[in-house]
């Protein structure tokens, strides 16, 4: 019956661990959202980010590029497949 308890006592212990590191990561998410919204509008320049902000800010806009451009895609294979569609209708 401990070694149950003791395990769950873990499992639990193993969750909150992982539900913390998601609230700092979502929390660090926001902080570059916040600082890209701030670079974009011209409130800060270049330098006065440091090294590490630069760097989530450049990691960010090329994980926003593959998003872009895996949605390009998507939508240029749809209207392909409906092209075919409307000329086989003919």
């Amino acid at each position: 019956m401990n070694a149950i308890l003791s395990n769950n006592t873990n499992n639990y212990k193993e969750n909150d661990f992982i539900r913390n590191l998601q609230c700092i990561d979502y929390r660090k998410k926001d902080r570059i959202l916040e600082l890209q919204n701030k670079y974009k509008a011209g409130i800060i320049k270049e330098e006065d980010m440091t090294q590490e902000e630069m760097e989530s800010l450049i990691e960010l806009y090329q994980k926003q590029n593959k998003r872009l451009k895996e949605r390009l895609e998507e939508k240029k294979i749809r209207i392909i497949k409906k092209l075919i569609e409307l000329k086989n209708k003919k």
